[in-house]
């Protein structure tokens, strides 16, 4: 998974951050339907939790989709209500790139990731400042995407204003699958997302780390 400096300037002025004028509302808790996305601020990393999607089969690099167009990404922003800070993992179709199809971890493995800080002028015009230095990961659980931030520097600058809620936004190529959540930030004072610690599952693959 490579880093991409110039992805999230180009996305964002391209519209996928697409949460800036949404409000976010205080939802009743609802103990029967878990909700679609979840955050965690941990110890030592903060994890967040992308649904599952039902899809009957990955394909990446379509020959529908043109060159250069974004096909899939797993994207956070934080806080939800003014985000100031975007990141995530990103998939767009290189210039002469041909369709590949098999399972979510390879799609993965074929992505870029990217995390930015967004600084609005005295005109109330954005611009991206790249953050190549955050050490972001990404594994499967269960099926689902878990993005986590694991570099202390990265936990400090984006979480220590303590945000209430991020908001998730999950493209896909066919839009009948892209989603986007809001998650109430859990912060809890252990290395576990529960609430006694428990052993925690290895990754599918080792972090993507950024020196």
């Amino acid at each position: 998974m490579k880093f991409s400096p110039l992805l999230g300037l180009c996305l964002w002025c391209c519209g996928l951050g697409l949460a800036w004028g949404v409000e976010p509302k205080n939802q009743p808790e609802d103990t029967e339907h878990p909700p679609l996305c979840e955050a965690f601020v941990l110890n030592d990393r903060v994890e967040f939790l992308f649904p599952v999607l039902d899809v009957p089969e990955w394909r990446w690099y379509r020959k529908e989709t043109a060159e250069g167009n974004l096909e899939y990404a797993w994207e956070v922003m934080l806080p939800a209500e003014r985000p100031e800070y975007v990141f995530g993992i990103y998939l767009a179709k290189h210039p002469g790139s041909l369709q590949r199809q098999g399972d979510l971890d390879g799609l993965l493995a074929d992505t870029s990731w990217n995390a930015v800080r967004l600084v609005v002028d005295d005109k109330g015009e954005a611009s991206a400042v790249s953050l190549p230095k955050t050490q972001l990961s990404v594994n499967l659980e269960d099926g689902g995407v878990v993005l986590s931030l694991l570099d202390p520097e990265s936990l400090q600058r984006f979480v220590q204003s303590r945000p209430k809620q991020a908001l998730f936004n999950l493209l896909h190529p066919d839009e009948v699958f892209s989603i986007n959540c809001l998650a109430q930030i859990v912060y809890r004072q252990s290395g576990s997302r529960e609430e006694q610690d428990k052993p925690q599952a290895q990754p599918s693959r080792p972090p993507a780390w950024v020196h």
